[in-house]
């Protein structure tokens, strides 16, 4: 998954026009932990990439989770 995908489905399932790789989820994005829920299985769907739920207190920015989408994806 891209970078720029990545923030299409952050936009899409946080319901925003735009977001930023810097964009924090909680602070900037105003997101709730069933919002990262449904964020987390969509992008699992989407890759094929399991993200333990152990890992989603990791994720402060979009770029935390681009980070390790990346480095999961292609060992």
């Amino acid at each position: 998954m891209n970078q720029q995908s990545l923030l299409q489905t952050v936009a899409l399932q946080l319901g925003r026009k735009k977001v930023s790789i810097q964009d924090r989820f909680y602070e900037d994005l105003e997101a709730e932990s069933i919002d990262m829920a449904s964020l987390i299985v969509n992008i699992e769907e989407q890759t094929g990439l399991f993200i333990p739920e152990e890992a989603l207190p990791g994720f402060k920015t979009i770029e935390d989770l681009h980070n390790y989408i990346q480095s999961h994806l292609n060992p």
